[in-house]
């Protein structure tokens, strides 16, 4: 049995219960005031203002979302009236939320406008719930949220709403929606000023009625495939092209923008969609594409070539077929191929500074098409020139993006004009060689005329014989320079006649063989044996000049010189390449080196007087020069190709003649005199007194005048007096040739003998047929001057006496 417990032991375990409440009082105690705390945190953490309204007065709101309206302290709000934050046309509608609160109905979104502390008011969202104690209600709670972002967003909305109704009414398109089955469910107004129906007309009726079969079937199949698949999917707009009907029956074509509708689960309930007249649009395409073809055509048949460059690349983006004809590259190889792949170094540098000056230019308004010559490399390795007009083409923005160009070929053109070049050149070298020549052979004629008249009157063997000899040849060496400078200017009066040139080529290299060295090997083929008009001695000359050149050419390592004549029917594709070459049968010189070559720099000048490669000394530059006056004289053509390294061929085209003609020999008589009275006439006193000592030594009896006014004054008052007259061309007052033919008036039978140092008016065919006897050029050596007199004179007896 159990034993009762003391009075000390209840009071002990009375003890150690008060211990445990107190402690659970402790827990209790901070669970609530941790609770508490967390309750408070959440508050002050929430974008909202959270309020206690006891007797419509404050009694309890946080204070972090009180700053976003202005105020910065709780205090300004407990124990004041909410409805003294209301603004005064709204605080019944905030009464009667509070009454409805507080008798336990809870109220969500009570919306006014809420005084800021400076007194402005902006909407906000109120929502509240009964504030309980002991089971009553002594109060409300709730929340207050700023709701300017959602009136912003309402106010957007109705301008969206408003403005997309705008849109669709007043859009020249057509605004619709349709069910799944085709049947319309909003159409905007635009319906009648495009397709003539009204809006309840257009409404009434399905798709099918208005639109064709295949436009009908091809919005609802595509469609119908694209609603078939899974939502993330689904391409929201297509554009499908077809055909419609008018009201007035006319079948126009549109364009249609349509999409599916898809609810809220994702199933279609329908589509939506604009639809565009583009009648208008299809006609100017198929205008275009007309125009395309037209241009097409004409860039792939037209002679000059058109292509486009991208100008961030550089590269060619179009090339007509054209480009072919002059690159020999395929519009295809080109497409894709940079610039600096077609164009020679020169004239990439060139175009580069060109398109840099015009991108310039370009920023200041000043941009204008170019026109450029530019350096093609051909695809068999050749260049070719083209002139080419370039122009930029532009975006949308105005900007330069490419090039677009036009190029021609001129490298015939070119080539033309370079010899007009050369030709204008020969000729103004021409015409200043005949000005120097006359001069010089005035003086010449006086040099070699008193040197042989002094010869006469000094005794054999002497000092002062051997000077005068070498004045004398050194007058006939500076008699035949003058004359290889009027042969290169072709001014000379040479004495062309039918020639065979095949022997003279032979004789040359004959010449030729002992002079040059051993290393040198000559080839010749003679097969021509056409006739030629030409000099015989000059082309001689042709030949020893050419094969010197080329055995120098040689000098160091040796080579092959090759001589070919042969004939050559040149047709006009040829000629026309060379003015005043006709089409015929050539007989064409060959002379060919295997030596150094020439640079192109080199080729342009070989031909110009006093033009040397050689060092100082050893060569003149009068031979190439003289060359060309000859082959020009002959009416043939020169042409030379050459490179470093690879040596030079001279082609020498002479045209030949029909004749099998033979060069008379003649014989030559020694000098002979006579006593015949002679009127000698030149303007310089030197030449006269020259004149007279050099007849008078012959035996002839001579008269001299400086003028020609007074010579012929003379010869009107002592007709029969003279039995010659010799007259120099240039005269003042009255030339040579007009003195002549008013001697010949007063007396018809008197022989006359012309001089001149040069003159282009007279020559010795137009001298014979002014009656003129013969044509003698200065400087006049004794020997040929007295045959020329002794003929005249002597065939003037023959016609008296028959």
């Amino acid at each position: 049995m159990n034993e009762k417990p003391t009075y000390e032991e209840l009071e002990n375990r009375i003890r150690e219960l008060d211990r445990k409440l107190a402690g659970f009082e402790t827990m209790k105690t901070a669970a609530m005031r941790e609770t508490e705390t967390k309750y408070y945190e959440l508050v002050e953490s929430l974008p909202a203002i959270v309020f206690e309204l006891v007797d419509g007065k404050f009694t309890d709101i946080n204070e972090t979302q009180l700053k976003s309206f202005g105020y910065t302290d709780k205090s300004e709000f407990i124990g004041k009236n909410a409805t003294d934050f209301i603004k005064k046309d709204e605080v019944s509608r905030g009464e009667a939320g509070i009454k409805k609160t507080f008798w336990g109905k809870k109220f969500e979104n009570i919306e006014y406008r809420f005084r800021t502390k400076d007194g402005a008011f902006i909407p906000v969202h109120t929502y509240a719930n009964p504030l309980y104690r002991n089971n009553e209600v002594i109060g409300i709670r709730g929340i207050v949220l700023d709701a300017t972002p959602i009136k912003k967003a309402e106010e957007a909305l109705r301008d969206s709403e408003e403005h997309y109704r705008l849109l669709a009414e007043n859009s020249t398109d057509m605004i619709w929606t349709a069910t799944l089955e085709g049947k319309v469910t909003y159409l905007s107004p635009s319906v009648e000023k495009l397709f003539g129906y009204s809006l309840e007309e257009g409404m009434l009726m399905p798709i099918e009625d208005y639109m064709t079969a295949e436009t009908v079937e091809k919005i609802f199949g595509t469609l119908a495939a694209e609603l078939s698949l899974p939502l993330e999917e689904i391409i929201h707009d297509h554009v499908i092209e077809g055909q419609m009907y008018k009201k007035d029956g006319s079948l126009i074509d549109i364009e249609i923008n349509a999409t599916g509708v898809i609810n809220e689960k994702g199933d279609p309930v329908g589509i939506q969609g604009a639809t565009r007249n583009i009648t208008d649009r299809k006609r100017a395409e198929e205008e275009l594409k007309k125009s395309e073809k037209k241009y097409r055509l004409l860039a792939d048949n037209i002679i000059d070539a058109i292509w486009m460059i991208d100008l961030d690349t550089l590269c060619f983006t179009y090339a007509s077929p054209s480009f072919e004809r002059i690159t020999g590259y395929t519009d295809e190889e080109m497409t894709g191929r940079m610039i600096v792949d077609i164009l020679t170094p020169s004239s990439m540098a060139l175009a580069t500074r060109e398109v840099s000056r015009e991108l310039a230019a370009d920023k200041t308004g000043e941009a204008k098409p170019r026109i450029v010559n530019l350096e093609h490399f051909h695809k068999d390795g050749s260049t070719v020139w083209a002139e080419v007009s370039v122009r930029f083409v532009r975006d949308q923005k105005g900007r330069p993006t490419a090039l677009i160009g036009v190029a021609r070929d001129i490298t015939q053109r070119r080539l033309l004009e370079s010899q007009l070049y050369q030709a204008q050149k020969m000729e103004s070298i021409g015409i200043l060689a005949g000005g120097v020549a006359h001069d010089f052979n005035n003086i010449l004629t006086a040099i070699i005329g008193y040197a042989e008249v002094a010869r006469i009157e000094t005794e054999p063997g002497s000092n002062i014989e051997r000077f005068l000899e070498e004045i004398f040849n050194s007058g006939l060496r500076a008699r035949d320079l003058v004359r290889q400078i009027l042969t290169f200017a072709r001014q000379t009066d040479n004495k062309l006649k039918p020639t065979g040139i095949g022997i003279i080529v032979k004789d040359a290299l004959g010449l030729l063989r002992s002079t040059l060295p051993a290393t040198i090997n000559i080839e010749h083929h003679v097969k021509s044996k056409s006739i030629i008009m030409a000099d015989p001695t000059q082309i001689h000359q042709i030949i020893m000049n050419l094969c010197t050149n080329a055995s120098h050419a040689m000098e160091k390592e040796g080579g092959t010189l090759k001589v070919i004549l042969d004939d050559e029917q040149l047709g006009s594709e040829f000629t026309g390449r060379f003015p005043g070459l006709e089409p015929g049968v050539y007989s064409t010189l060959v002379i060919e080196d295997t030596g150094i070559g020439m640079s192109a720099d080199v080729l342009e000048s070989i031909f110009d007087p006093y033009f040397t490669t050689k060092a100082l000394g050893e060569g003149t530059g009068l031979g190439l020069a003289v060359v060309h006056g000859i082959v020009k004289s002959c009416g043939g053509k020169i042409i030379v190709e050459s490179q470093p390294g690879k040596g030079s061929t001279f082609k020498i085209y002479f045209p030949t003649i029909n004749s099998n003609g033979q060069e008379k020999k003649t014989e030559f008589a020694g000098i002979a005199g006579g006593s015949e009275h002679i009127l000698f006439l030149d303007d310089e006193v030197v030449i006269a007194n020259m004149g007279r000592r050099l007849l008078e030594s012959m035996g002839y009896r001579v008269t001299t005048r400086t003028s020609s006014i007074e010579g012929l004054e003379l010869f009107r008052h002592k007709p029969g007096e003279f039995d010659l007259v010799i007259t120099d061309m240039t005269m003042p007052n009255m030339t040579g040739d007009r003195l002549a033919a008013e001697m010949m008036l007063i007396r018809p039978d008197i022989p006359v003998i012309l001089c001149t140092g040069y003159s282009k008016k007279i020559s010795d065919k137009r001298a014979s047929e002014l009656g003129i006897r013969a044509f003698v050029l200065k400087p006049m050596i004794k020997k040929d001057l007295a045959k020329t007199i002794r003929e005249v004179l002597d065939n003037q007896i023959k016609a008296n006496i028959n």
